[in-house]
C-alpha cells in the first residue's frame, strides 16, 4: 500500500501524474482536477440522489417544523443523510483528490441558507495535517438566484491561511460581536489583493458541490 502523502494530492504539482497512475474513471479525475484549479468542485450523478434529496427531507423535515434552523449531525440518527455522508462514489473522489482514506465527521442540514459572511471553513477548524478536510453540499432543491446561492471564489483555496491573527486581532480581544468586524474585511481586502472574482455555486436538485476546507466562500 502506497504511504499516505503529507498533503492533498490536489495541491501537489504531481497531481496529473497521481491521476495517470490512479486507474480511476475519468469523472473522478475531472473532479480531482477541478477541486485542484477552483477549489470547489460538482459531483452529478445525474438521477441517482433525487429520491435520496426527498427521503432526507421526509427524516428531517420535522425539526425545522419545530422551529430548529439548522440541524447537527442528523447522519447519525436519519438513514437517509448516512447514506448522503458515506455515499461510495463522493467518498470514491475524495479519496483520489486527498489520497487518504475519507471519513465523514459532521452532518448539518439546513432548511434555509446560513447567510455567512464570506469566510473559509479554516478559520473555524481543521484537519492534522492541515488541508484535509473539505465540505461536501447535497443540494435538497434547485437553487434559485433570489434564494442567496452559494458565493465562492476560484483559486481561493491557495491563498495563505487566514486567521484572527492574521486579520489584525490582539490575543484575548476577538468576541462573537467583533469578529465580522476584524475577519470579513481582512478576507475581502485579501481576496481582493489576490484579484480574485467571486461565482455562485447555482446547483440543481440532486448535485453536490465539494469545497476544499480554504476556499473563501459565504
Amino acid at each position: 500500500m502506497p504511504a499516505q502523502p503529507d498533503t492533498p494530492w490536489i495541491e501537489s504539482d504531481r497531481l496529473e501524474e497521481h491521476l495517470a497512475a490512479s486507474g480511476a474513471p475519468e469523472a473522478h479525475k475531472a473532479f480531482a482536477r477541478d477541486l485542484a484549479r477552483d477549489g470547489l468542485a460538482v459531483v452529478d450523478l445525474g438521477e441517482t440522489l433525487l429520491d435520496l434529496c426527498d427521503s432526507i427531507e421526509a427524516e428531517v423535515g420535522h425539526h425545522f417544523e419545530a422551529g430548529v434552523t439548522r440541524v447537527h449531525d442528523a447522519w447519525r440518527r436519519s438513514e437517509a443523510v448516512r447514506r448522503m455522508a458515506t455515499h461510495p462514489e463522493i467518498l470514491a473522489r475524495l479519496a483520489l483528490a486527498y489520497g487518504r482514506t475519507p471519513f465523514p465527521f459532521q452532518s448539518l442540514n439546513f432548511n434555509r441558507g446560513s447567510q455567512q459572511d464570506v469566510h473559509a471553513d479554516t478559520l473555524h477548524f481543521n484537519a492534522e495535517p492541515a488541508g484535509f478536510m473539505c465540505g461536501v453540499w447535497l443540494a435538497l432543491e434547485d437553487v434559485r438566484p433570489e434564494a442567496g446561492p452559494l458565493v465562492y471564489y476560484p483559486g481561493s483555496h491557495r491563498l495563505p491561511v487566514l486567521g484572527m491573527a492574521e486579520a489584525g486581532a490582539l490575543d484575548g480581544t476577538t468576541t462573537s460581536a467583533n469578529y465580522n468586524e476584524i475577519y470579513g474585511p481582512a478576507i475581502l481586502r485579501q481576496l481582493d489583493e489576490a484579484g480574485m472574482a467571486p461565482r455562485l455555486a447555482m446547483l440543481k436538485k440532486g448535485q453536490v458541490a465539494v469545497w476544499a476546507a480554504n476556499l473563501a466562500h459565504g
